[in-house]
């Protein structure tokens, strides 16, 4: 039951990927995209969605911490990568 439903969310995204969005914000000022949102999200929910299908022309920006706790990383060696598969990978970085 739980891979239907995830595949109707994933039908509908990718239908309503085509369509047009409207906003309309406190000032009600309206505001209309159409084709893919663009998003700002937390860096790891980034990483889920990549997953679901999100690509970098989607992604503007991510906030929030980039490794877990006792992570081997070294932003100063930013071409060495983690042990951790969570943190990011050297590109990721850039």
């Amino acid at each position: 039951m739980r891979a239907s439903t995830i595949a109707a969310t994933f039908v509908v995204a990718v239908i309503s990927a085509k369509a047009q969005r409207v906003y309309v914000d406190d000032y009600e000022k309206r505001h209309t995209v159409s084709g893919k949102p663009k998003i700002v999200t937390f860096a790891h929910t980034a990483v889920s969605l990549f997953d679901y299908g999100l690509t970098t022309d989607q992604l503007i920006g991510t906030y929030g911490e980039y490794v877990i706790e006792k992570s081997d990383i070294d932003f100063n060696s930013p071409e060495q990568t983690s042990s951790y598969t969570g943190d990011p990978e050297p590109e990721d970085l850039v």
